[in-house]
């Protein structure tokens, strides 16, 4: 529990960005305007889980996301580049993203306890010849593109290395067919509905 605490500051009048965080609580973010003697009362709420923190290698252009197996995680907060997650136990993955560079996966667990989590900055750059060079930054790792799907060979052309399967009915690789480029292995995946 966080007893009540009061912090002073002499400011001229104007608007002001403030953050209040404690471990175990949620932070709260947001403005005030300075006008004469303001008084701004904050009431943080505890966290319903565990607090996980995940300091990118970079933090001035990396972004964080974070899974778990049915949904996607909103951070609690985001200070200098660091998030921070109210986790409840369980099993989680992460992804490291940053336009134009190959991402970074990982997984963790929360069990009984918070953690902290630091990654070494990505060094990876995505080829420039590539199509989708870091697959246009959609970190589902779908291959999302704004044109229409090409008919055929005579419509496309694909800058793949190699390719570890088969040609489907229509003349096309399926979607299971394993990719290599750029020394990266790529694997589509596709879950049909009727």
């Amino acid at each position: 529990m966080i007893s009540s605490s009061t912090y002073s500051y002499r400011l001229p009048d104007g608007v002001y960005n403030y953050f209040a965080s404690a471990s175990g609580y949620k932070s709260s973010n947001g403005t005030v305007t300075v006008s004469s003697t303001t008084t701004k009362n904050l009431t943080l709420a505890p966290m319903d889980g565990y607090p996980v923190t995940i300091t990118p290698g970079d933090t001035s252009h990396e972004t964080v996301e974070v899974k778990n197996s049915t949904t996607d995680q909103t951070a609690v907060s985001v200070v200098n580049g660091v998030y921070t997650y109210d986790l409840a136990d369980g099993d989680y993955t992460y992804t490291i993203s940053r336009n134009g560079y190959h991402s970074l996966f990982g997984e963790f667990a929360v069990n009984g306890s918070g953690q902290a989590i630091t990654t070494t900055a990505l060094s990876h750059p995505a080829s420039s010849s590539a199509k989708w060079p870091a697959f246009r930054n959609e970190n589902s790792n779908m291959a999302i593109e704004s044109t229409s799907t090409p008919q055929g060979s005579w419509q496309v052309k694909e800058n793949w290395t190699k390719s570890l399967g088969a040609l489907g009915a229509y003349g096309t690789l399926s979607t299971s067919n394993i990719i290599i480029y750029d020394d990266y292995l790529y694997v589509a995946h596709r879950t049909w509905s009727f």
